[in-house]
């Protein structure tokens, strides 16, 4: 079995540094301050459902972040793990007509 490691790495370090733009971007969501005070005492009510609702949604970005995150780690560990592998083996190989 062939593997392109820095093809690998590659894809693995991607979804850390998305894991770290949907932190931020959950961060700068939860600093969004529109609440049912700012929008006017006739639009309280839809202020307030937009707050709630930019919170969810930095809530399922910090789920996201965390998943893909966990995902280019576990990319990234598994890959070192077959190379590593792959070395012992070849040195076991090597060792044979010694």
């Amino acid at each position: 079995m062939e593997l392109d490691v820095e093809a690998v790495n590659g894809v693995g370090a991607g979804f850390v540094d998305v894991a770290e733009a949907l932190y931020d971007a959950a961060a700068k969501t939860r600093t969004l301050e529109f609440t049912g005070a700012r929008a006017g005492r006739e639009y309280a009510s839809e202020g307030t459902a937009l707050h709630e609702g930019m919170l969810r949604i930095a809530s399922v970005l910090d789920t996201w972040s965390a998943s893909s995150g966990a995902f280019g780690e576990s990319v990234l560990s598994a890959t070192a793990r077959v190379v590593d592998t792959d070395r012992a083996h070849a040195d076991d190989v090597n060792r044979v007509d010694r």
